[in-house]
């Protein structure tokens, strides 16, 4: 039976919760179904979990040791010291960075947009089982769709996606576009055999294309364990 703390808790109960609300398995009492995730008590949430895990469902996605990748946790540390209102997550990909984003910042809303229709769907489930700060999109930052880019999000993440775009300054365009006051990048700071890596980022290529961006005040970059980062603050 599970009763640690492997999970980040919340976020496996609303998953499996969704998936039980659009498929009807796991069947789950009306009560674990539908009661507000915040008004259940520890030993219910174990009991969806463990409802979740006898059917299947692969609740792996919501482990706690994504949290103690370096990267994340250097830019949860930045995003506390700014206090953001509210985040957009480029390529959110598996939630490597998305699940402990969500559980740190409990008030915050969160749009996550990702390429991958799958990748969203997941997204979408967990909103569906309670999370409803969560906001998942299917969207290219390559190329939102206009609507998309009327928007504006405090703080932009982009962790590990600009070194798999084909256009990465379009990207950076977008990003800036869509963000008030901060965007926070990575990229791998030395090759890789990644065939998906397609560019391999230094500070001067990346000041080269931030040099011609409008909309940003002033960048700074950092390393952590093979990333490199660049934290741009935003003037409108």
């Amino acid at each position: 039976m599970t009763t640690d703390n492997r999970y980040f808790l919340d976020l496996a109960v609303a998953f499996v919760r969704g998936v039980a609300l659009q498929t009807g398995v796991p069947a789950l009492d009306d009560n674990l179904l539908t009661t507000p995730i915040g008004l259940l008590t520890d030993k219910k949430k174990h009991e969806i979990i463990n409802v979740g895990s006898e059917c299947g469902l692969k609740l792996y996605r919501f482990k706690r040791g994504h949290a103690d990748m370096s990267r994340v946790r250097q830019t949860i540390g930045v995003l506390q010291g700014v206090m953001p209102q509210s985040i957009l997550d480029v390529g959110s990909g598996r939630g490597a960075f998305l699940w402990p984003c969500l559980d740190a910042f409990l008030n915050v809303p969160i749009t996550a947009i990702e390429v991958d229709e799958r990748r969203v769907e997941l997204y979408k489930t967990v909103k569906r089982g309670g999370i409803e700060r969560l906001n998942g999109v299917h969207c290219d930052i390559q190329h939102p769709p206009s609507e998309f880019l009327k928007q504006q999000f405090d703080v932009v993440t982009m962790l590990e996606v600009l070194e798999h775009l084909p256009d990465p300054r379009v990207a950076l365009n977008n990003v800036v576009r869509l963000a008030q006051r901060h965007v926070i990048i990575s990229v791998p700071s030395k090759e890789d055999d990644n065939p998906a890596h397609i560019h391999l980022f230094t500070e001067k290529s990346l000041t080269e294309m931030l040099g011609g961006i409008d909309g940003i005040k002033s960048f700074r970059y950092d390393y952590v364990l093979g990333h490199l980062f660049a934290f741009l603050t935003i003037q409108k």
